[in-house]
């Protein structure tokens, strides 16, 4: 009997040949033209700016939007395939690696026991994926926009791969584990969505935010309540809100803190 590969331990090249297929699959699109699309957004985040119809599609049509039609564009799925290959398949190898830890051991070991693992804003449902066949007891969900081609997608391989697609964590009881990249940073108020996160009850947060970087989907400012917070500034209060609120970093090594694993504090004992 052939052992199916995991997601995480799949070649990039055979991976983006098995998802054009199965995309392709489900829903009428170009394949040479999609493949053409993720080659040039592979290349135009790592620094080449002169992409042809990738940039040109980027500035006229996706970074013009801010309401949620973006992710139920019919070429936008070509970008989140971009970022689930350059940057959460990083961070969940990194996350994986025996030396990611100050100390001896992985930052996953840390996490080992948990049962309920969410993806928020799963994307194309491939980090979802690999989180599962790293947290093979837990119930592992990945959270998409209902009604949308991604969630569609998503639904389709989460019987495959094990996870379960939601339109929102308000549904579960509690969480364990919350795996955010480039997430919080598409909310125009991100310091209440986290409020309504924690109130699941994290032990640990991995977060992969870029406030600071002009792209689709992101704010020039950000509402925290009645204020408005500089794209500047975004990061730095964000991460003293979730100080605020009872969580602190971890330190790791993991390459420029990317991600940034926060666990929930433990109470402090008051001398009676």
């Amino acid at each position: 009997m052939k052992v199916r590969k995991s997601i995480i331990a799949k070649k990039p090249r055979e991976l983006l040949e098995e998802f054009l297929a199965e995309y392709s699959s489900l829903f009428d699109i170009d394949v040479d033209n999609a493949r053409e699309l993720i080659k040039e957004g592979i290349r135009y985040y790592d620094g080449n700016k002169d992409c042809g119809i990738f940039q040109k599609i980027m500035e006229k049509r996706w970074y013009a939007s801010h309401d949620f039609s973006i992710y139920d564009d019919e070429y936008y799925f070509t970008d989140v395939y971009v970022c689930w290959t350059m940057y959460s398949r990083k961070y969940i190898l990194a996350m994986r690696s025996e030396s990611s830890l100050e100390g001896k051991g992985s930052v996953i070991d840390l996490m080992s026991g948990a049962k309920t693992v969410v993806d928020l804003g799963c994307g194309i449902g491939y980090s979802t994926a690999a989180l599962k066949a790293i947290f093979k007891d837990a119930d592992v969900y990945g959270t998409n926009l209902k009604g949308t081609k991604q969630f569609m997608f998503c639904q389709h391989i989460s019987k495959r791969y094990g996870f379960k697609v939601i339109s929102g964590i308000g549904c579960l009881d509690s969480v364990d584990v919350i795996f955010a990249s480039e997430y919080f940073e598409h909310f125009e108020d991100p310091f209440a969505h986290l409020r309504e996160v924690l109130e699941k009850g994290p032990q640990f947060l991995v977060l992969a935010n870029s406030f600071n970087t002009y792209s689709m989907g992101h704010y020039t400012r950000y509402k925290h309540g009645r204020k408005l917070i500089p794209q500047k500034q975004a990061s730095q209060r964000f991460n003293a809100f979730l100080t605020s609120l009872g969580y602190e970093p971890m330190r790791t090594k993991l390459w420029n803190n990317k991600p940034r694993i926060w666990v929930k504090a433990k109470p402090k004992r008051t001398l009676l």
